[in-house]
């Protein structure tokens, strides 16, 4: 009977010490009758004076507290019923440092003569640092493992770690080396190690999001733990290739739960001071307990919801019976409980049953309000966002300027180009070829951005071509090996003659090789070294591994910076930049598309010996029909003067001008095309369903119906109809911006820019049908006439022919006939102006620009260029100052003719 009557301090001091926060029982004076050992080192960090019994426990607070925890103690002895009110102060320590506490005084009557107080100190100030630095957006981030006061760990499908966070040292006293390579069993009690085994069975399976279970580990010193075990099968996702595993240390909280059960009203204490939400349920889902912590943060007081079903604090989806009432422990961090006040706060609960006689009895449920974590999550996912969308802004600018700054840059070098033919002394050759390189040298940078804006966005689109990587990329390093020999350096090229013919897109990976060769040669001095390397690695029945290297003797790399160099503008230190310039572009463009293509560059680097950059690829090879139609492939791609290619195909082409029908018509026909026409897009589109067309070239901008309008009208009946897709090829002489996505979005396939020419025309007909090539010889493009002998002085009729692929009296007929139409052309213009309707201006100057642009005649498609450009911005200019001069240059253009 004593014992029921009396305080069991034996058990009461093994209780204490196994918690982890400081706990002293106080008596009605404020007097301590006893504390843990916790509680003595709180004592002697903070006063330096070791802690005592019979001592008033205000001698080791601060003076500001005293009166506060006097009232405190006279409050609950007054009042028994008083809930626990935290009290937070702030301490300064011996070793000068200042510490943030909670205090949470309780009564409690021990069923003796004596009344007495119970006191929990908590140490806050981990917790208020974490709060402050909450401001700052990556230590947020970093603190969610960081900073977690849980294990942290990823183990692979046999259990075996292969990450473990430092927490780890914290609760088992091991080091972080001791976990990784070994399996988790080794660390789990022996009664464990089947439950374990079986609960990785069931994560593999991988039939519900997480798991959750509980085990006992053993620390380094052989003391078992208790933890939490929550899992996650990340085993798919490439960036984790694991099992996430969360442990949480329960160890207080099993001794709690035990004391639930084994012991009185002094182990209920203990449930009252816990800085959880702690409930129990009946059979019957009746809450029978509740800790005034839990209770408060669902607003209610203690006895406000005992006997009420769990229900009414549950959302309506989950108000079945069972839902706290199931054998198995329920774990979750993403739920919701219902307030007094009806509103919901989200919350973090765990549900352990209760059984007797192996019977469910009941359940025990602890939870935690995790509003402010569900705050800082939203606050990280709105930070993501926006570094996203400035990232975004950064890449669509750097495409927009790319594009603005490359149009100026083309007619630069075109005149230039012009400049050329002209009779120059050789002080003015010698200064427009400096002009010349320089001008393309600009352009190759404003194309590297351009490129590295594309992978930025993923609108790299890679192709899948037959090639022999023996024989593809040989054209290439004999162009570069002359680089080498105007430095004198030694060029060396050891290409695998046996080689597998693959599937691919071998201009990324010429472009890769040119970067990484261009590269050696940039920095190697002369009298150096430089070897290409291309060999095959393995083979099986469906794929060939394929090994590049390049190899220099240059200025090396330094070992800190190797990594570096891959990122974008980035160079191994100024001084190369000034030395060497360039741009910084290249390598992090060739790693990006060697990633793309499912390898990785490595290097291996000496500073002041020389570097190797070196990958391979994994190329499917080409299926029989593929090899087939290799040789036909590569004729197109090095086609020379005397050869051209045919295609039996059925070519549909929708374009509103005439002369560029008939041009468009006899380059058609040199590939043995007899093309059926349509002056716009509606009449494209029936002509489509009555006809059956292997190919459409669709001019962007028609009357009635133009040519984006036409391609979705297509697409659409052949989606009804269930017909095989049709490719349709833009044709347009605006400057695109963002490339071919706007023409995809309109249902077309790629898109050719005006002037279009023979090669263009080739490599479009050669890209969608391979298969359909036959080559034969061409005559037409050998014919060889001085440009100079013709009287046409505003007619460039030499780089027509090139261009064109078409005889020059084929061509002055062709001129002939646009200069008759010239002026029909300047009077739609004129009379347009006359009305200021800004859409007829823009289209009439279109077709102006359109089809003088075809012919070089820059005099007329620049003026044109201009009004058209303006006139979509609704701009006024001097409409009649450019047409005047349309009309003088029209004059000059029918003299010379």
């Amino acid at each position: 009977m004593e014992n029921n009557t009396k305080i069991n301090y034996k058990l009461l001091n093994q209780i204490f010490n196994k918690s982890r926060y400081p706990v002293i029982v106080l008596k009605k004076n404020g007097n301590i009758l006893f504390f843990n050992t916790k509680a003595e080192e709180w004592a002697l960090l903070h006063s330096n004076t070791p802690m005592m019994e019979n001592k008033s426990i205000l001698n080791y607070l601060q003076k500001d507290d005293m009166n506060e925890f006097g009232n405190e103690i006279l409050s609950i002895s007054e009042n028994p019923g008083i809930p626990v009110t935290p009290i937070v102060s702030i301490m300064p320590a011996v070793d000068g440092n200042e510490r943030w506490y909670e205090f949470y005084l309780s009564k409690f009557d021990a069923n003796d003569e004596e009344e007495y107080s119970l006191l929990t100190i908590e140490d806050i100030s981990g917790r208020k640092k974490t709060i402050d630095d909450l401001a700052e957006r990556e230590k947020r981030f970093k603190s969610l493992v960081q900073n977690s006061s849980d294990i942290i760990a990823i183990i692979d499908e046999k259990g075996i770690f292969k990450y473990v966070s430092d927490s780890v040292k914290k609760y088992l006293e091991y080091k972080v080396n001791d976990f990784l390579g070994r399996r988790v069993q080794i660390f789990i009690s022996p009664g464990d190690q089947a439950k374990f085994s079986s609960f990785l069975a069931s994560i593999l399976k991988n039939e519900r999001k997480s798991y959750f279970n509980e085990f006992q580990f053993f620390d380094r010193k052989g003391n078992i733990l208790y933890f939490a075990v929550s899992a996650n099968n990340q085993l798919d996702n490439p960036s984790i290739k694991g099992i996430i595993i969360n442990a949480r240390d329960i160890t207080d909280k099993k001794y709690a739960d035990e004391m639930i059960y084994r012991m009185s009203r002094q182990n209920e204490l203990i449930l009252e001071t816990a800085k959880e939400g702690i409930f129990g349920l009946n059979a019957k889902g009746l809450i029978t307990f509740i800790n005034p912590y839990g209770a408060g943060i669902l607003g209610y007081k203690e006895e406000e919801i005992l006997a009420c079903h769990y229900s009414e604090i549950l959302p309506e989806e989950y108000l079945q019976k069972e839902f706290f009432l199931v054998d198995d422990i329920m774990h979750s961090n993403d739920f919701s409980f219902r307030k007094k006040d009806g509103s919901f706060i989200p919350v973090e609960f765990s549900s352990s049953p209760i059984h007797n006689n192996s019977k469910l009895s009941g359940s025990v449920i602890t939870f935690n309000d995790i509003t402010e974590r569900k705050k800082n999550e939203a606050e990280l996912k709105l930070a993501k966002i926006t570094a996203d969308e400035a990232n975004q802004a950064k890449s669509d600018f750097l495409a927009q300027m790319s594009h603005e700054i490359r149009t100026p840059m083309n007619s630069i070098l075109g005149f230039i180009e012009l400049l050329s033919l002209t009779d120059l002394n050789p002080e003015q050759s010698d200064f427009v070829r400096t002009v010349s390189e320089s001008a393309r040298h600009l352009l190759d940078i404003i194309n590297d951005i351009l490129d590295f804006s594309k992978i930025e966005k993923g609108r790299i689109d890679l192709e899948l071509i037959p090639f022999n990587p023996g024989d593809f990329f040989t054209s290439t390093f004999k162009l570069l090996k002359s680089n080498a020999d105007d430095k004198d350096i030694a060029f060396t090229i050891d290409i695998d003659d046996k080689m597998c013919i693959t599937l691919g897109d071998p201009f990324r990976i010429r472009q890769v090789l040119t970067n990484l060769t261009a590269n050696a040669i940039k920095f190697t001095e002369p009298h150096g070294e430089i070897s290409i390397t291309i060999r095959k690695e393995s083979e099986d029945d469906d794929f060939c591994s394929i090994y590049f290297e390049v190899r220099d003797t240059g200025i090396g790399i330094p070992e800190d910076r190797q990594d570096a160099i891959f990122q974008p503008f980035m160079q191994s230190s100024s001084s190369t930049t000034r030395k060497f310039g360039g741009t910084g572009l290249g390598l992090a463009i060739s790693g990006q598309l060697v990633k793309m293509m499912g390898g990785s560059i490595k290097l291996n680097s000496v500073e002041n010996k020389g570097s190797k950059f070196y990958f391979t690829l994994q190329l499917k090879k080409a299926a029989p029909e593929d090899t087939d139609n290799l040789e036909k492939l590569n004729d197109y791609r090095e086609i020379t003067a005397e050869e051209i290619l045919k295609f039996p195909l059925n070519v549909l082409v929708a374009e509103d001008t005439e002369n560029n029908r008939k041009v468009i018509r006899l380059m058609l026909e040199k590939f043995g095309i007899t093309p059926v026409f349509a002056e716009n897009g509606k009449t494209a589109f029936e002509l489509f369903k009555d006809g059956k067309f292997d190919l459409i070239f669709m001019d962007g901008n028609m009357p009635v119906c133009d040519g984006f309008q036409a391609a979705g009208l297509i697409r659409d009946y052949e989606k009804k109809k269930n017909l095989k897709r049709t490719p349709i090829i833009a044709l347009t002489a605006k400057a695109v911006k963002g490339d071919r996505e706007l023409f995809l979005n309109s249902g077309m396939d790629d898109y050719l820019t005006k002037p279009v020419n023979m090669k263009t025309i080739l490599a479009a007909l050669c890209r969608f049908f391979p298969q359909k090539i036959i080559p034969e010889k061409n005559n037409c493009c050998s014919e060889k006439t001085d440009a100079n002998t013709d009287d046409g002085i505003r007619i460039n009729f030499e780089q027509l022919e090139k261009q064109l692929g078409l005889d020059r009296e084929t061509i002055r007929n062709l001129l002939k006939e646009f200069i008759s139409e010239i002026d029909a052309y300047i009077l739609q213009l004129e009379s347009a102006v006359t009305e200021n309707d800004y859409s007829k201006i823009e289209f009439a100057a279109h077709k102006l620009k359109g089809i003088s642009s075809m012919y070089l005649i820059s005099a007329i498609s620049e003026p044109a260029s201009q009004i058209e450009e303006k006139s979509s911005e609704k701009l006024n200019i001097d409409y009649a100052g450019l047409i005047s001069r349309l009309k003088d240059e029209a004059l000059r253009l029918k003299q010379d003719i």
